[in-house]
């Protein structure tokens, strides 16, 4: 089973146990403060999902441009392709 630890100098200390062990905090103080930071971390992955629709939209806008870009590069050659076979079949 997971438990969350964290490093208490050089060896792992379980969270509870060090939780416990401050006489600082209070389990309302620690809870509190996980909340924020749950709040922070959900409003951070919301700007970043956003910012991720952002470039997916972008990258297709340049899917279609460059597409558009490489059909008028073939057309091109096969314009003067055709213009020369016009102009020696005459």
């Amino acid at each position: 089973m997971w438990r969350p630890s964290v490093q208490a100098g050089g060896r792992s200390v379980p969270f509870k146990v060090r939780v416990m062990a401050d006489d600082n905090g209070t389990w309302d103080e620690w809870s509190k403060h996980i909340l924020l930071e749950l709040k922070r971390l959900s409003e951070g992955q919301e700007k970043h999902s956003k910012l991720l629709g952002d470039v997916r939209t972008e990258i297709a806008t340049l899917k279609v441009r460059s597409g558009v870009w490489g059909m008028i590069g073939g057309a091109i050659p096969v314009a003067v392709g055709l213009a020369i076979w016009i102009l020696k079949s005459r």
